[in-house]
C-alpha cells in the first residue's frame, strides 16, 4: 500500500507539536534538577546557569519558528514574491542564530560537568577545548550567517532591493560544515564522558545509566547531521517547504543535550524520597548523591579543595562508610 506524503498543513502542525514537546520536556528536567538542588540546600554551578539561558534561548527559537509558521512559512509560494523586505527571511536569520546558540551553551554545561569531577589534566585540557571550540566556531557561524549579503539587509531583502549575496550553495556548505563541526564535538563529549565517568567506581544500574546518556549523546550529534543535510537540500525553489525540516531538526539537539545533562541529578530527587519514605540507610549502604556535601577536586590539579560545595552529579564509590 502506497504512503500518502504529509500536507504541508499536517507538517506546519506536526513542526509545531515537536518544537514545543521537546522544549517542554527539556523545561520539565531542567526545572526538576533545580527543585532537587534547592530542595537539598545545595548551590548553583557554572553548567547550571548554562543550562538555563540555553533552556531560554530554545524558548524563544521555539517561539520565534512558531510566529515563521503563523506567517506563511512551510508553504509553498504560488505567486512570485513582493518586492522590500520579508519578515519570514529575517526571523529565518534569528531562529538559525538562536538554534546555533542554544547547542553551544548545552555542550558548554556538559563540559562544565565534566570538568567538576576529578581527572588527569589531559582530560580538562581536551574539555576546555572543547568550550572554546564550540563557543568560537558556532558563534562564527552564526555571524557569518548574518553576513552572506551586503548589505546585511539584503539577506532578508532589505537595503532598497540592491545588493548581493553568496551563492545558496556556498551558504549551505557553511551551514552544513557548522552542523557537522556541532555533531563532532557532541561525540568528542560523549567519548570524555564516557572516559571520566567509566573509572568512578559505578554500580552496575548506574553503568546503565551513563550508557544510556551516552546512546543519548550520540542521537544528539546525529540530529546535527541531520540538520546540516536538511541545509543543504535548501534551494532558491524550494526553500520555503524544504526549510521546514530544517526549523524541525534544529530544535532536537539542544534539547536532548539539555535533557542528558539534567537527568543524572534526579537521582537526587529519588533518593530524597525514598530516605523520607523509609528513613536514613545505613552508612554501609552507600548510594549515588547520598552526601549533602562533599569536597571538590580543582581543576588545575588533583588535590582536594578546602571548600565544601554541593554534591557534584557523580562520585566515585568508597569501600568506606
Amino acid at each position: 500500500m502506497e504512503r500518502r506524503a504529509l500536507s504541508a498543513d499536517q507538517n506546519i502542525l506536526m513542526t509545531h507539536l515537536v518544537v514545543w514537546l521537546l522544549s517542554l520536556a527539556s523545561g520539565i528536567v531542567l526545572g526538576l534538577r533545580l527543585f532537587t538542588k534547592w530542595l537539598r540546600a545545595q548551590q548553583l554551578w557554572s553548567d547550571d546557569g548554562f543550562l538555563v539561558v540555553s533552556w531560554i534561548v530554545v524558548i524563544f527559537y521555539s517561539a520565534i519558528t512558531s510566529l515563521e509558521l503563523a506567517l506563511g512559512a512551510g508553504r509553498r509560494k504560488t505567486s512570485s514574491p513582493q518586492p522590500g523586505p520579508s519578515a519570514l527571511l529575517l526571523l529565518d536569520n534569528v531562529a538559525r542564530s538562536l538554534a546555533l546558540t542554544a547547542a553551544a551553551w548545552s555542550k558548554t554545561s556538559v563540559a562544565c560537568t565534566l570538568l567538576r569531577l576529578q581527572s588527569p589534566r589531559m582530560v580538562r585540557t581536551a574539555l576546555y577545548s572543547v568550550v572554546a571550540l564550540v563557543n568560537i566556531g558556532i558563534a562564527g557561524a552564526a555571524i557569518t550567517h548574518w553576513l552572506r549579503c551586503r548589505p546585511i539587509a539584503a539577506g532578508w531583502g532589505g537595503g532598497g532591493g540592491e545588493g548581493s549575496c553568496w551563492d545558496i550553495d556556498v551558504q549551505n556548505i557553511l551551514g552544513l560544515s557548522a552542523q557537522a563541526f556541532s555533531g563532532a564535538m557532541d561525540l568528542v563529549l560523549v567519548v570524555v564522558a564516557w572516559q571520566v565517568l567509566w573509572t568512578k567506581g559505578l554500580s552496575v544500574g548506574e553503568k546503565a545509566g551513563v550508557g544510556a546518556s551516552m546512546a543519548l549523546g550520540v542521537l544528539a550529534s546525529a540530529t546535527s547531521v541531520v540538520t546540516g543535510f536538511q541545509i543543504f537540500r535548501l534551494t532558491d525553489a524550494n526553500f520555503q517547504p524544504a526549510n521546514l525540516n530544517v526549523l524541525l531538526w534544529a530544535s532536537i539537539e539542544p534539547n536532548i543535550t539539555i535533557i542528558i545533562t539534567s537527568a543524572p541529578t534526579l537521582r537526587l530527587l529519588r533518593a530524597h524520597a525514598s530516605s523520607s519514605s523509609h528513613g536514613h540507610s545505613s552508612r554501609g549502604h552507600q548510594k549515588l548523591f547520598s552526601r549533602d556535601k562533599i569536597r571538590v577536586v580543582r581543576t588545575d590539579d588533583s588535590r582536594t579543595s578546602p571548600i565544601t560545595v554541593g554534591a557534584p552529579i557523580f562520585r566515585q564509590h568508597t569501600g568506606g562508610g
